[in-house]
């Protein structure tokens, strides 16, 4: 059973600048594709970065210009004040590596010397409340480990491939270290939000328990799941103490909520939240969703869990 779900959005369809509705300031983008020279004749190899993932999620960071990583050329001191976020997500396609981060909110941030996080607000306001908006591209940064380097031609020229490396940052420049690269993206971006199937058909992302929708697919299982909740949600007395499994056709009681609403109620606001873009179509989202309209977080989960996989099941 899938535990998130991707959607395509419509043709012509533009996305918000802004935060996520829980606040959050996610970036998204590609850190290298197989072939790409970047301008100091290197390239990195996405199975390099693929093998390093582990260290990058649970370590990385994201900062401006691999500053947070080198000492002030004036005093040598430490650069702190330029990380400005981490890794959320790492996935690979085809060739590509594509990463998730957060940037850090205002007081999530390393206070500097004179208590001031300046960097995360600078970055987060120049790509999504600028006009135009500022486009910072992406470099990998790390250690190569021992014999982590070949040569290697390309087009006529010989280049250091990179095979091997303790990956655990990003920067990000106003000048691409990779021309051929797309700039820092506030929508999700390879299979972080993959490209729908030429036949319109759905298949599964490149990660596990992740199922890709191309959007008519995914409203019109929306709409069959939202009538059949509505439904539910609408009926009173020995009709109200059961609650229809898609798939199985199983019954169970359903307990109300904290704020008086039944499970079938609350499955309802949530599926409504995901209509109106508020929350993402995923199990966490809609988790967190419901804890914050008073539900515990097992049965928070056991609902949002069943209504994902409710929508994949009408598909």
């Amino acid at each position: 059973m899938p535990t998130s779900i991707i959607v395509d959005l419509p043709p012509g369809t533009v996305a918000k600048a802004s935060a996520a509705p829980d606040g959050r300031r996610m970036v998204y983008f590609e850190a290298t594709r197989d072939g790409v020279v970047d301008r100091e004749g290197e390239m990195v190899a996405a199975d390099a970065l693929w093998k390093s993932r582990d260290l990058m999620l649970s370590q990385g960071d994201l900062d401006i210009s691999h500053w947070a990583h080198l000492p002030n050329p004036q005093t040598g001191r430490p650069q702190p004040e330029y990380r400005i976020g981490h890794p959320t997500q790492v996935t690979r396609q085809g060739k590509s590596i594509f990463v998730a981060g957060e940037i850090y909110r205002p007081g999530d941030a390393p206070p500097t010397q004179n208590g001031e996080a300046f960097w995360p607000d600078y970055f987060w306001h120049s790509v999504a409340q600028q006009q135009p908006a500022a486009k910072w591209f992406p470099s990998v940064y790390g250690t190569i480990n021992p014999g982590g380097i070949e040569i290697t031609t390309v087009k006529g020229q010989q280049v250091r491939r990179i095979v091997s490396v303790q990956w655990y940052s990003v920067g990000f420049a106003l000048r691409a270290q990779h021309p051929t690269l797309p700039a820092v993206s506030l929508t999700p971006v390879g299979n972080l939000l993959a490209k729908a199937d030429h036949g319109g058909m759905v298949h599964r992302a490149g990660r596990e328990g992740v199922l890709h929708l191309p959007w008519q697919a995914f409203a019109k299982s929306v709409s069959a799941v939202g009538q059949i909740v509505t439904d539910h949600a609408a009926l009173e007395g020995v009709q109200a103490l059961t609650r229809t499994s898609l798939d199985k056709r199983m019954r169970q009681q359903v307990a109300p909520a904290p704020d008086g609403m039944t499970a079938a109620q609350m499955r309802v606001t949530a599926l409504h939240a995901i209509r109106a873009e508020k929350i993402e179509p995923t199990v966490g989202a809609i988790t967190r969703y419901l804890k914050g309209k008073g539900l515990g977080h097992g049965e928070a989960q056991d609902i949002a869990a069943r209504l994902i996989h409710d929508i994949h099941a009408r598909l």
